[in-house]
């Protein structure tokens, strides 16, 4: 099958009008202009480039993540439906029993191929920046608890964002790289010295950059700063166009 006639998007720039062909499910040829001869269907301008890859989901199209398993298979569906192939949902601070329980689910779904995985966004956070965050859900670093959420979601649970200057917190990064799940930087009140502590101990990725933690000052820096001057740190951003 070939598309045709579209605008599609590859690393080299874009080809328009492009041509894609695909045997089997997998692409195996694309190029500008027309295509080779064989079955095609005319895209007439339309958009051809790789599925979105989202990190942080907490629901979409009416459904809250947090909710139940079908509240979440609700939010993809609806993700999908805008080119979001692939999703980490992501679960906000809460009482321990239930972040386990929802850790549960996400392990079902990722078993099945619905989502790719979990994010727990807390409940290591800091209370001062907690922002929709539940105060009260919040939680002191505690290796033991960690664990006991991460063998609930039977490993699924592929990110976890966390306070670095809390007691305890670069334990927490630190089991989070020995087990292979990214370790995340957010609702943080930490400093420039103790986010560069969280990266050296494994820290990848910071959660909202510039939401929800220290800002910028000339006598401080601040978490932005020190995650942007890594080039190992990948930096998120709330996209929605300020």
């Amino acid at each position: 099958m070939i598309l045709a006639n579209a605008r599609i998007v590859t690393p080299a720039g874009v080809l328009s009008p492009g041509w894609l062909q695909f045997t089997a499910g997998r692409i195996d040829a694309l190029g500008e202009g027309t295509p080779p001869r064989g079955a095609s269907r005319d895209l007439r301008g339309s958009w051809v480039l790789p599925g979105f890859i989202d990190l942080h989901v907490h629901g979409g199209g009416g459904h809250a993540v947090t909710a139940s398993a079908q509240a979440t298979r609700g939010a993809v569906q609806f993700h999908r439906g805008h080119g979001t192939t692939r999703t980490l949902v992501s679960l906000v601070a809460a009482p321990l029993e239930q972040l386990a329980a929802a850790a549960g689910w996400i392990a079902k779904l990722t078993e099945e191929g619905v989502i790719t995985g979990g994010h727990l966004e807390g409940p290591f956070l800091a209370r001062s920046r907690c922002g929709a965050q539940d105060p009260a859900a919040l939680r002191r670093p505690d290796l033991g608890e960690l664990r006991t959420l991460l063998d609930a979601g039977r490993g699924s649970i592929r990110q976890v964002t966390i306070a670095p200057e809390l007691d305890g917190a670069i334990d927490l990064i630190r089991e989070l790289t020995d087990r292979g799940v990214i370790a995340a930087i957010g609702h943080t009140d930490a400093t420039y010295d103790q986010v560069k502590a969280g990266i050296a101990a494994g820290a990848r990725l910071v959660t909202h950059a510039c939401n929800g933690m220290r800002g910028l000052h000339h006598r401080e820096p601040g978490p932005t700063i020190a995650a942007i001057e890594d080039p190992d740190v990948v930096l998120e951003v709330i996209n929605d166009g300020l």
